[in-house]
């Protein structure tokens, strides 16, 4: 009976440690979005302020796009990364109370 609520307790856990882990991913995804736009627009504003040439301009913001998507990109890979790390640790937790407590 106690056997059978642990690993209860253990796939419960699983199911809302994925779940979570994914509620982060979108999150992380909108907050990228929105710092890239707000970024670009505020280069592409300041620099049509003080440059006529909008081939420079786009230009401009093009690289600015590139760069900014590999900043974002890398550190929110760092961040799923650990948060991941933190999910299967406190999975390997639960699994191993299962594991030696069967009683």
């Amino acid at each position: 009976m106690i056997d059978d609520e642990i690993l209860h307790e253990a796939k419960l856990s699983e199911q809302i440690l994925r779940e979570r882990s994914n509620l982060a991913n979108i999150r992380e995804v909108i907050y990228g979005m929105t710092d890239s736009l707000v970024e670009i627009l505020a280069l592409m504003i300041g620099l049509a302020s003080i440059i006529n040439n909008t081939l420079m301009i786009g230009l401009a913001g093009l690289l600015a796009a590139i760069g900014g998507t590999f900043s974002i990109t890398t550190g929110s890979y760092l961040g799923a990364k650990s948060q991941n790390n933190l999910a299967e640790g406190e999975m390997k937790g639960i699994l191993s109370k299962a594991e030696f407590a069967p009683e």
